[in-house]
């Protein structure tokens, strides 16, 4: 299997229970690459917020970012600003996140990427206690249609009295 394939293994073999182990292996595929590698640095990021350790993740996404992964890999890049603004969602750092994501409707999204830009963005109202209302309902309506976050997305809109 060439690396690719290992990392999305990596990804679809780890459970819940196992995700000290699953950081364990995605750091060990980095390592195989350069240390500035975007690519290898933003799967390192996501393997870390998937784990919960945000102020880890968020130093490998923005170094994802600044090394260049724009230039390498526009589907992690978009996911990378989604990730990366969640993650400064969780922290309380909700005008950074919501930058982030306006950053990120800047990019040639496609249709579900841009969904994933605009549900995102409600989250970070919401948190804020902005259009508390509109937010609601048409997160509501987000929330089936996601092709990607939907797990995550169901959680965090729970804390907001969405079902």
């Amino acid at each position: 299997m060439d690396w690719e394939e290992r990392i999305e293994a990596a990804w679809k073999s780890a459970t819940p229970e196992g995700e000290v182990e699953r950081i364990a292996v995605i750091d060990a595929l980095a390592a195989e690459r350069p240390t500035d590698d975007p690519i290898a640095l933003f799967e390192r990021a996501s393997a870390q917020d998937s784990y919960g350790s945000e102020f880890v993740a968020e130093g490998f996404y923005k170094s994802a970012l600044a090394n260049g992964l724009a230039e390498v890999d526009v589907y992690r890049t978009v996911c990378a600003h989604v990730q990366l603004a969640s993650t400064l969602r969780n922290l309380g750092r909700y005008q950074e996140a919501v930058s982030l994501l306006d950053t990120a409707q800047k990019l040639d999204l496609s249709p579900d990427q841009q969904n994933w830009v605009r549900t995102f963005q409600l989250l970070c109202n919401l948190s804020q206690g902005l259009d508390v209302a509109d937010s609601k309902s048409e997160l509501s309506e987000l929330i089936p249609i996601l092709t990607k976050y939907q797990i995550s997305v169901a959680r965090f809109a729970k804390e907001f009295g969405i079902n």
